[in-house]
């Protein structure tokens, strides 16, 4: 600050290069203000340059300078919530951390457990095996010692006979002696055939070679999904007269996915499921919408279907021998069901819930949907999506190290979302991934649908908290659902395509039918 109290400004008037020339000209090339001699030698081929003195002229500076204060003051916004947002995902890393100890933590439990129930269960086969034996080789005593009873009898009888018998007890004895000999060496002839020493070893599993050449109990990897900066409220350069905006020509599909976020859900039924008895709430992981309208759930818990009607009466139980996981209806006549923990997707009849073929896939099936009559796609863990064709045909979409979850399909869009990663996977029927992306914040995914403009819901569940995302077509934007804020304990999703219908299972065992608009 001089004498004055002028304060000092940095801002120079001189070229950087040629200290004694005044700056004549800005370059946006390379943005710099620039001499006429640089402009001459160094910006001749620059597009855009600008005479500083033909700017001031035109401009309303006082203007301008409170656009431009208004501009940084959107940016800091803009960083401060790209702060904030990066110091959230920091601390959802530490819980992600604190989750993730956790569940080695538990791993390490049931490997200990399951490791004391082997234990167990071979040192009673031990047991077994050695009582086994030592029981054999006891009776096999137990005859030696009365073999040997019979000839120390039949010895000192022979003795006696030797020395007080008569002639003919003598001969006897020797006679009887001879057979007894004969007798028993026949046995021992016998018994050098089938006479066994026993030992007992210890032979480990292959298996267990394995687990002890195994590293590590599995891997932490790093999941980047697209972040989104929202440039909306900047407009870049709007006060200089040399820049102009030009808007992009937006054709029909365009206009549609920028609509998306319009998409209104009325809100048409909402009823409690009336199940026969308090104590068997259901637990429900998959719905789907039947051919009449009606509701087929799969409720884990109890092992059954539920057959639904528009009321929420239970129009039919059906009870399996297993935990079921999804439901899918393909067409008008079959009900695919996946069974939890297992390889294997069971297809019934739609009418009679009688079995009439399987699937077996190369591993643990979770999340299932069908599109019209044509075409059923399996989530398929660690190994990607199967597409199974109405003519039985398969095609894969290979994924590593994927996780079970919930699965939409429509006439030109795949989408999956794995359950504990919170990630949203998009896909055409060809195979073609369109994007990935994370839903932050605590909680699991359990529920998935793919609305007419293929922009797509997703219904998350977490302690204390509840969310309906909705994600655009091509996964660049994001927003809570609002109007659905009150729902509680958002759990199955299912679309009914030609009546553009939605479906959400939500808390205990209540049910909400949306009209979408």
């Amino acid at each position: 600050m001089d004498l004055r109290g002028k304060p000092d400004i940095k801002i120079s008037e001189h070229c950087e290069k040629h200290d004694s020339k005044e700056i004549v000209s800005w370059c946006p090339v390379h943005d710099v203000g620039v001499c006429s001699e640089c402009q001459e030698n160094d910006h001749s081929d620059c597009d855009g340059l600008e005479s500083l003195s033909e700017i001031v002229s035109i401009a309303q500076l006082n203007s301008d300078f409170k656009t431009l204060k208004v501009k940084f003051g959107n940016i800091r916004k803009i960083y401060k919530k790209l702060q904030r947002e990066r110091e959230g995902n920091i601390e959802s890393v530490k819980t992600q951390k604190v989750q993730i100890r956790d569940e080695i933590r538990k791993l390490r439990e049931n490997l200990n457990y399951h490791l004391i129930e082997l234990e167990n269960k071979l040192i009673s086969e031990l047991d077994k095996t050695c009582e086994k034996y030592a029981t054999n080789l006891s009776g096999e005593i137990t005859d030696y010692k009365y073999r040997n009873a019979i000839l120390d009898s039949h010895d000192d009888e022979s003795a006696k006979a030797k020395e007080y018998g008569s002639n003919l007890q003598i001969i006897l004895a020797a006679k009887k002696g001879m057979a007894i000999v004969k007798h028993e060496v026949e046995h021992l002839t016998k018994l050098n055939e089938t006479i066994r020493n026993y030992s007992v070893e210890f032979k480990l599993a292959e298996a267990i070679k394995d687990v002890l050449n195994i590293k590590s109990l599995g891997s932490v990897e790093t999941i980047e999904a697209n972040a989104y900066v929202n440039l909306e409220m900047l407009n870049i350069n709007p006060f200089l007269p040399s820049i102009k905006t030009v808007k992009p020509k937006i054709t029909v599909e365009n206009k549609e996915d920028h609509r998306w976020h319009r998409t209104r859900l009325k809100r048409s039924k909402e009823f409690n499921m009336n199940t026969s008895l308090d104590k068997f709430l259901p637990e429900v992981s998959g719905a789907a919408f039947m051919p009449d309208e009606s509701i087929i759930l799969a409720d884990t818990a109890h092992k059954r279907l539920l057959h639904v009607k528009d009321k929420g009466q239970i129009f039919q139980e059906v009870s399996l021998p297993f935990e079921p996981f999804d439901v899918a209806v393909l067409g008008n006549s079959k009900l695919f069901i996946s069974i939890l923990n297992d390889r294997r997707v069971e297809v019934r009849d739609i009418n009679s819930m009688e079995q009439i073929d399987e699937l077996i896939l190369p591993s643990n099936a979770s999340g299932l949907n069908a599109f019209e009559d044509s075409l059923l796609v399996v989530v398929c863990e660690k190994t990607g999506l199967y597409l199974v064709g109405s003519d039985n045909s398969i095609n894969i979409i290979s994924m590593k190290h994927n996780d079970e979850g919930p699965v939409d399909i429509n006439a030109e869009t795949i989408s999956y979302a794995e359950t504990k990663k919170c990630l949203v996977h998009s896909y055409t029927h060809g195979g073609k991934r369109k994007f990935t992306l994370k839903v932050d914040g605590f909680g699991y995914i359990h529920g998935i649908a793919l609305l007419k403009d293929s922009s797509i819901l997703v219904a998350k569940l977490s302690p204390g908290r509840h969310s309906i995302t909705h994600i655009s077509q091509d996964g660049k934007d994001k927003m809570l659902r609002l109007e659905l804020n009150e729902i509680a304990s958002p759990r199955s999703l299912a679309v009914h395509r030609k009546k553009r219908k939605l479906l959400l299972v939500h808390g205990v065992r209540k049910i909400s039918i949306f009209q979408e608009l």
